[in-house]
């Protein structure tokens, strides 16, 4: 049946298609391809690597800066070109940025390398893009040449040649501007070196190895690589040296058997000089002793062609001639203000009076400036006998005797350490075994952090009737000897300093000291890895049975 009419009395006939709303699409579609097609897109890629090595940086990100608005209006979306401000290299220290504008540069900000910027409109070249930092910190490792294992609490300094003439002068008692470290457990050298161009000098020396140095300019590793040494010595008193056929008669000894290191006095009891030495503090005080070593270079000189090395002894704040042209340095009486004195009419200076530690420095930083490798502070603290009530000390500032004793050891290390110098102290034979203070500000925790070796007198003549339960102590030297390195030995494990005793070569309490008893004290020290012991005879005798045949 027919619709009727009515039906289609309101509606309208749909329109067909626009032609101009399609003609519209497909121009801005033949635009978008032409865009496309004929405006393609613009990549800067380049390479990051290091200077000194050639090795590419990974992982390093760059950024760009424009002044530019950074748009596409492309008016199909899929179809834009987007542009890219920061990239990160990859595994072949390559990277890329997408349609860089024009006015673009690249920074390249990598931490521990010198910064640089690329202008994108000014780079000329095959590789415009590449670029080589160099370097601005000092990376390695120092580790034991032997054994390969790494090197804990190494002393590392690092400067130019005129940074290390600055430093080595006499007057100086600091590191001055010459870089310098610490290694921890791992070894590892990180330095902040800034600019690598100039060649530098590198010094590292640590407790029981040989001091090691090394020049270099266009690298930014090392591995330095140090020689174990354990010092077997003997005190030498510095009338011996001047006497030739004793001195010569030592060298033969040293020679022909294990000993390669010589103890030599250069300041001795009551503090006097031994040696000739120039500084003008010294020779205006009058402080040079009797029978002192007229010719110390030449000693030196002799003791490096024996491959001997040398120790010098100098006994630091006992010291008679310095506090009596220096009354402001000593010890004071709090009773009458005076100088006070020990039970022998002895004075000391007082350790902590800066005047007094610099005196002792400038001798020390003397003897390593020619030729000692190792300078060992005798008396470095206070007195321990006498009326120490009566001692009074204005500059004390609330510090106890340990802490001056510490800092005492920290600023020789200032001095003596960038001249390769080792820092050793003397101590009383039971102070690895107490607790805090041993005595005279000898805390030995305190002293290992910043003293290369620690020396204690470990004569089992100086132990008393009964200890460990021996009414001849002398008798049982592996016991005595054994007994406090056992308790010193486990102090040290994390700290800087290495236990080197003082032993005992001479006849006490009608106990002959023989080459039994001698080896019976060096075979313990050398049980619980020690870096070496010292034998001490006044005299200057020892006995060649005692101390083995020299290795090849």
């Amino acid at each position: 049946m027919p619709r009727p009419s009515w039906i289609y009395e309101d509606e309208q006939k749909p329109e067909g298609p626009h032609i101009l709303a399609y003609l519209i699409l497909a121009i801005g579609a033949l635009i978008g391809i032409g865009y496309y097609q004929f405006i393609p897109e613009h990549f800067t890629s380049g390479h990051i690597s290091d200077a000194y090595s050639g090795q590419p940086i990974v992982g390093v990100a760059l950024r760009a800066d424009t002044n530019q608005t950074i748009t596409d209006t492309n008016p199909i979306p899929f179809l834009r070109h987007t542009t890219t401000l920061t990239a990160t290299t990859d595994a072949q220290g390559a990277y890329t940025f997408r349609n860089l504008p024009s006015d673009a540069h690249i920074i390249i900000d990598v931490d521990g390398y010198i910064s640089q910027t690329i202008p994108i409109a000014s780079v000329t070249g095959a590789k415009p893009f590449d670029r080589l930092l160099r370097p601005t910190s000092l990376r390695g490792t120092v580790v034991d040449a032997s054994s390969g294992q790494p090197v804990s609490s190494a002393f590392i300094f690092v400067g130019t040649e005129e940074q290390w003439a600055a430093t080595r002068s006499v007057e100086t008692l600091t590191t001055g501007s010459l870089i310098s470290s610490v290694t921890g457990k791992s070894g590892a050298i990180n330095l902040p070196l800034g600019d690598l161009d100039p060649t530098r000098t590198m010094l590292v020396k640590a407790p029981g190895y040989q001091v090691m140095t090394t020049t270099f300019a266009a690298t930014s590793t090392l591995m330095v690589k140090l020689n174990p040494f354990q010092a077997k010595a003997i005190y030498v008193r510095a009338d011996t040296v001047n006497t030739p056929v004793n001195f010569a008669a030592l060298l033969n000894l040293a020679d022909k058997t294990s000993i390669n290191a010589f103890v030599i006095e250069v300041k001795g009891d009551a503090g006097y000089v031994l040696y000739d030495s120039r500084l003008p503090a010294v020779q205006q005080d009058n402080a040079m002793g009797h029978g002192g070593i007229g010719d110390l270079d030449s000693v030196l000189t002799t003791l490096k062609q024996h491959h001997l090395y040398a120790i010098a002894r100098m006994v630091t704040f006992w010291d008679d001639p310095a506090t009596a042209a220096h009354p402001d340095w000593a010890i004071h009486s709090a009773a009458h203000g005076g100088i006070w004195s020990d039970p022998n009419g002895d004075h000391w200076l007082d350790p902590y009076n800066p005047a007094a530690v610099d005196y002792n420095l400038s001798i020390a930083k003397e003897l390593v400036s020619r030729g000692f490798d190792e300078v060992q502070f005798d008396d470095v603290g206070f007195p321990t006998v006498g009326s120490l009530s009566d001692t009074a000390f204005p500059l004390a500032n609330g510090r106890d005797p340990s802490a001056a004793v510490q800092d005492f050891l920290l600023r020789a290390q200032a001095a003596l350490a960038p001249l390769g110098g080792m820092v050793a102290a003397t101590t009383y034979g039971l102070t690895p075994a107490s607790k805090g203070d041993g005595g005279g500000g000898l805390d030995f925790g305190l002293m290992a952090q910043y003293a290369d070796y620690l020396c204690p007198t470990l004569y089992p003549s100086s132990f008393g009737k009964g200890f460990l339960g021996f009414d001849v102590p002398d008798q049982h030297p592996a016991d005595i000897v054994g007994y406090v390195l056992k308790k010193g030995a486990p102090r040290l494990l994390d700290a800087h300093a290495k236990m080197r005793p003082w032993l005992q070569a001479f006849t006490s309490n009608n106990v002959p000291y023989g080459p039994d008893l001698i080896k019976a004290e060096t075979d313990t020290a050398a049980s619980y890895a020690t870096s070496g012991w010292m034998l001490w005879n006044y005299n200057n005798q020892y006995d060649p049975a005692a101390l083995g045949t020299k290795l090849i």
